[in-house]
């Protein structure tokens, strides 16, 4: 009976090994760090769906595939995504050098928030959200500076109810928001 045990023990192992090796052989060798293999997509691995926010503004970039470099241990990069996506994390970002151009100067704290609810429709992206709550930052000189969920919101596609989309509270909606969304903001808050 222990030669059973010893012979299967054995198998065991050796399916192991093999099993390393194979996986060893299926992974790409990097030669030293050089710009070709930091832009060779076979050295890359997707790791998670992130949210990017910038850390000064609070204001979220966008959303991103993390991807982890196989042969360069803490190296990463974000592929933003174009389609919705699970987000399992967030990431910031400070600085404003890689906004090409843009400057952002103020931080939300130098606005005045509103809190509302409102009908939202994304016209940018197709989706809409009755009853939605918001927080309106109003800028010193009277101008609207970004529009927050207050809370996770549930969206539906503009012409389809079979879907739903949930964007993060504090995502700001601004840029995405329809015109006569946004003239009706503004009758709430009264500019």
């Amino acid at each position: 009976m222990q030669d059973l045990d010893t012979l299967f023990s054995q198998a065991i192992s050796q399916e192991r090994a093999a099993r390393t090796r194979k996986a060893a052989a299926k992974r790409p060798v990097a030669p030293p760090a050089t710009v070709k293999n930091l832009n060779d997509p076979e050295f890359w691995l997707h790791s998670r769906n992130v949210a990017v926010l910038h850390s000064e503004t609070e204001t979220l970039i966008g959303n991103f595939s993390e991807q982890l470099h196989t042969s360069l241990p803490g190296v990463k990069r974000f592929l933003r995504l174009d389609a919705p996506a699970s987000i399992s994390g967030t990431e910031y970002v400070s600085g404003n050098w890689w906004l090409e151009g843009t400057l952002i100067t103020k931080r939300k704290s130098d606005f005045v928030p509103q809190n509302l609810i409102l009908d939202l429709h994304l016209d940018a992206l197709g989706l809409v959200s009755p009853q939605a709550r918001i927080v309106a930052y109003i800028s010193p000189d009277g101008g609207i500076s970004r529009v927050d969920l207050s809370a996770e919101t549930q969206f539906t596609p503009e012409h389809d109810g079979a879907a739903f989309t949930f964007l993060p509270a504090n995502t700001n909606i601004l840029p995405v928001l329809s015109h006569p969304c946004k003239l009706a903001l503004r009758k709430e808050l009264s500019l």
